[in-house]
C-alpha cells in the first residue's frame, strides 16, 4: 500500500500565489497525500481563494495571527500521513517531486530526503539554478556524515520529505513567536539524522517574493530579535562540538548580511553586543583556522572590542559588496568583447528567422540528425543546413562550426536541432524553437536521476550548466512515448514538450533491414567474407573515467580472445567499435563505419548499458547485455531498476555465460515484450511537426 504524505503550507496574505503552490500539490504524479493549509489570519483574498479550490484532498484551517513556527507545529500534530513536507505558499513544486522523494526514502529507509531547489525570478519569470552543494553529489549521509547538511547557505526546511516518526521520536518542532523559526527545526534535524537520503535535483522552486517575512520589516526589530531567539534556541540543542563549530560559522555569515541590510541603524549597537556575548563563551579557536569567517571571530574575541567587533562587520559587509560588484562588471565587461554569440545574437536579433539548422551530434554528421536530415531533404525541405566539417554533407548546405556563417545561420534560424547537450554559450532567439533529437533510450540513468559523482568532482557545476541547456530546449524526441517518464524525472521536462516520434536512425533501420544490396556493401567495407556471421560489441563509456585520460578502466571490455574459444566455431567473426568519447580501449576494429551500417550486418549485438541495444532490438537482432562491471557502474553512474530487471534474460556477466546464450539464443517473449516497451514506436512524424512549427 502506498505511504500517505501530509503538506503542511502555512499561509499569510499570499493571495497571488497560494493558488499556483495548491494546485502543484495537486498535479504530482505521486497521489496518496493530504494538505492542510493553515491560513495564519490573511486579511487579502487568499482565504477566498483557497474556498474555490475543490479538492477532497485540502483541508484549510483559518487562525488569528500567530506566526508560521505556530502553524507549522500545530498542522505537524493535526498530519495524518506517513511523511511531512512543508511547503512555503508563494513556492510550488515540480509535478516528480513526491514520486521520486518517496522512493528514495522508502528505498534507503532512511530519516529524511533533501533534494535541491532553483529560484522563480518573480520580475521576469526566470528560473535560476545555483545550488552548489557538495554533499549533493553522494547518494546518502550516514551517521555522524548527517551534520553536514548544516553546511548549507540557507537554513530551509522546505525541501525535504521528512519520515513522520522521525520528527515525533526528536521532538523536531519550529520555534514560535519570531522569525527564523526555522533555525531551530533545521538544528534539530540535522543532529538528530541517522540516514539522509540525497537528490540532486531541483524539484522544489523558491519564488523571490519581496513582500515575504524575511524581505520586509527591515526598520523594526522584528530581525535582530529572530536571530537573537533562533541562535539561542539553537545553540543549546547542539551537542556535538564539530556540529557547534559549522553552525557559529553558518551564524556568522547569517549575521554580517542582516547586520548590513535587515538592522536599523538604531540597533546596530545592541546588535553586536549582543551577538559578541555570545560568541564569546565558545572556544572558537580550537576550530578551522582557515575559515575566514571563523577566523574573524577568533579575531574579534581576542581584541575584546565591541567597537572593533562593529567595524570590522561593517567592513567585511562592504568588502564582500564592492568586491561582488567589481568582479561582476569585470567579469561584464570582457564577456563584451570575447562572446562572439552575444555579439552576433544582437547583430542578427532583428532578422527573419527562416532556416532550419542541424546543429549534428556535437557537430558530427551522424545518428538521429544525419538520418533526419537526408530524409528532410528527400522530402524537399528547403532552407536547411547542417553544422558539420564533414564532406558527406554538400558544400552548399555545410556550415563550418563556429565560423561567422556558423552564428550567422544560428541566429537566423526558425528551427534549430540539436542531438546532445547544447553549449551553454550559445543564445537563444526569441521567436526561436530549439528541437533536441537526444541519442537513446536511457537505460543508464541520466541528470537528476544520478549522483554522478565523478563528473561533479571534475566539474562542479555540471548540473548547472545542464539546467541552462535544458531550459533551452522547446522539445525532446523520445524513440518511445513509454519512456517519456525517465525524462519527466532526469530532465524535469513537461510531457507536452516530449515528442514520441520515434528516432529518424531507428526508421533508417527497419526502411533498410532487408536491403541486400545495402548489406553486402557494408560488409566489403569490413572486409567479412559473406558466410560468416557477424557478433557486433558495442559498449558505452564509462563516468568512473571521466577526467581520467591516462588511467581509463577497461576492465568491463570483452575479451574477444576468450570468447572466440568459448564458441568455439569458425563461423563468427567479433567486431568492435568504441564509445565515441573514449577511442582508446584495447581490440577495437572498426571507428570510422556508422553505427547504423553496423547494425544492419549484425547477426548478434554484445553491449552492456548503452542504448544502442534498443535498436538493435527493433529489427529483431539478438542481444547480449555482458555486465562484468555491473556493481562499480550501478554505485557511479545507475540504472532505471525496472528497464534493467526486463532485461535480465539477456545479461551474463563473463564470456563463457555469453558463448552460451550466443549458441541458444531465441526471439522468446521476453525479447518480444521489451521490443514493445521499450523499442521504436511512432506517435506521429518529426519532419511534419517541424513543417507546422516552420508556419507559426
Amino acid at each position: 500500500m502506498e505511504k500517505k504524505i501530509s503538506v503542511i503550507i502555512p499561509t499569510y496574505n499570499t493571495e497571488k500565489y497560494i493558488k499556483g503552490c495548491v494546485e502543484s500539490v495537486l498535479n504530482q504524479t505521486y497521489q496518496n497525500f493530504e494538505i492542510i493549509v493553515v491560513n495564519d489570519g490573511s486579511t487579502d483574498n487568499t482565504l477566498k481563494i483557497l474556498d474555490e479550490i475543490k479538492s477532497d484532498k485540502l483541508e484549510v484551517i483559518t487562525i488569528k495571527n500567530s506566526g508560521q513556527g505556530y502553524a507549522r507545529n500545530m498542522a505537524l500534530k493535526k498530519a495524518t500521513g506517513d511523511y511531512i513536507m512543508f511547503l512555503d505558499s508563494d513556492d510550488y513544486i515540480e509535478p516528480v517531486t513526491f514520486e521520486v522523494a518517496v522512493k528514495r526514502i522508502e528505498q534507503d529507509n532512511s530519516d529524511f530526503v533533501y533534494f535541491d531547489y532553483k529560484y522563480l525570478k518573480v520580475e521576469n519569470n526566470e528560473l535560476v539554478y545555483t545550488s552548489k552543494e557538495d554533499f549533493l553529489s553522494k547518494k546518502e549521509l550516514n551517521g555522524e556524515e548527517c551534520i553536514e547538511v548544516l553546511k548549507i547557505p540557507h537554513y530551509f526546511t522546505v525541501n525535504k520529505l521528512y519520515r513522520k516518526q522521525f520528527l515525533l521520536e526528536n521532538k523536531c518542532k519550529y520555534g514560535e513567536g519570531y522569525i527564523y523559526e526555522d533555525v531551530e527545526f533545521w538544528v534539530k534535524v540535522a543532529t538528530s539524522a541517522k540516514k539522509i537520503s540525497l537528490i540532486h535535483s531541483p524539484l522544489y522552486v523558491i519564488r523571490t517574493n519581496g513582500k515575504s517575512t524575511t524581505r520586509s520589516n527591515h526598520n523594526t526589530d522584528r530581525h535582530v530579535n529572530g536571530f537573537i531567539n533562533a541562535f539561542d534556541n539553537s545553540i543549546k540543542l547542539i551537542k556535538d562540538d564539530k556540529a557547534k563549530y559549522i553552525f557559529l560559522n553558518y551564524m556568522m555569515q547569517k549575521f554580517l548580511i542582516y547586520y548590513s541590510k535587515r538592522t536599523p541603524g538604531k540597533l546596530k549597537k545592541s546588535f553586536s553586543e549582543e551577538l559578541y556575548n555570545r560568541f564569546k563563551k565558545y572556544k572558537l579557536s580550537k576550530f578551522d583556522k582557515n575559515d575566514k569567517l571563523i577566523k574573524l571571530g577568533i579575531k574579534l574575541k581576542a581584541m575584546n572590542s565591541l567597537t572593533k567587533f562593529r567595524f570590522y562587520a561593517d567592513i567585511a559587509c562592504k568588502l564582500k559588496k564592492n568586491y561582488k560588484d567589481t568582479r561582476k562588471s569585470l567579469r561584464n565587461l570582457k564577456n563584451y568583447f570575447t562572446d562572439k554569440n552575444e555579439v552576433y545574437s544582437r547583430k542578427y536579433k532583428n532578422k527573419k528567422l527562416d532556416n532550419i539548422l542541424f546543429m549534428g551530434f556535437d557537430y558530427r554528421y551522424t545518428g538521429n540528425s544525419r538520418y533526419l536530415y537526408e530524409k528532410m531533404l528527400k522530402e524537399g525541405y528547403e532552407n536547411l543546413y547542417f553544422v558539420t566539417k564533414s564532406d558527406l554533407v554538400n558544400e552548399e548546405r555545410r556550415i563550418e562550426p563556429k565560423s561567422k556563417n556558423f552564428y550567422k545561420m544560428l541566429y537566423s534560424s526558425k528551427i534549430v536541432i540539436f542531438e546532445s547537450w547544447i553549449p551553454k554559450a550559445l543564445v537563444k532567439p526569441e521567436d526561436a524553437i530549439w528541437i533536441n533529437l537526444w541519442h537513446g533510450t536511457p537505460l543508464k540513468k541520466m541528470l537528476y536521476d544520478s549522483n554522478e559523482e565523478e563528473i561533479l568532482i571534475t566539474n562542479p557545476a555540471h548540473k548547472r550548466d545542464k539546467f541552462k541547456a535544458i531550459k533551452k530546449m522547446d522539445y525532446l524526441l523520445l524513440d518511445n512515448p513509454s519512456i517519456s517518464k525517465y525524462f519527466e524525472t532526469s530532465f524535469l521536462m513537461s510531457k507536452e514538450q516530449l515528442l514520441g516520434f520515434g528516432y529518424p536512425r531507428v526508421e533508417y533501420l527497419i526502411e533498410n533491414k532487408d536491403n541486400v544490396e545495402l548489406k553486402t556493401e557494408i560488409r566489403k567495407k569490413l572486409n567479412v567474407d559473406e558466410n560468416k556471421k557477424i557478433i557486433m560489441y558495442l559498449p558505452t563509456w564509462r563516468d568512473y573515467n571521466y577526467g581520467n585520460s591516462e588511467e581509463y578502466d577497461f576492465a568491463y571490455f570483452l575479451d574477444k580472445v576468450t570468447l572466440e574459444k568459448e564458441l568455439n566455431d569458425d563461423k563468427y567473426v567479433i567486431i568492435s567499435k568504441d564509445h565515441a568519447f573514449l577511442r582508446k580501449a584495447k581490440d577495437v576494429t572498426v571507428t570510422d563505419i556508422e553505427t547504423q551500417e553496423l547494425l544492419l550486418v549484425s547477426d548478434f549485438v554484445i553491449t552492456d548499458y548503452s542504448s544502442v541495444m534498443f535498436d538493435a532490438f527493433a529489427i529483431d537482432i539478438p542481444v547480449g547485455i555482458i555486465a562484468k562491471d555491473y556493481e562499480k557502474y550501478s554505485k557511479s553512474r545507475g540504472l532505471y531498476e525496472d528497464m534493467w530487471k526486463d532485461l535480465s534474460d539477456f545479461t551474463v556477466t563473463n564470456e563463457k555465460d555469453l558463448a552460451k546464450l550466443i549458441k541458444e539464443y531465441k526471439i522468446n517473449d521476453k525479447y518480444k515484450y521489451v521490443k514493445e516497451e521499450y523499442c521504436y514506436k511512432s506517435e506521429g512524424s518529426i519532419s511534419e511537426f517541424i513543417k507546422d512549427k516552420m508556419k507559426d
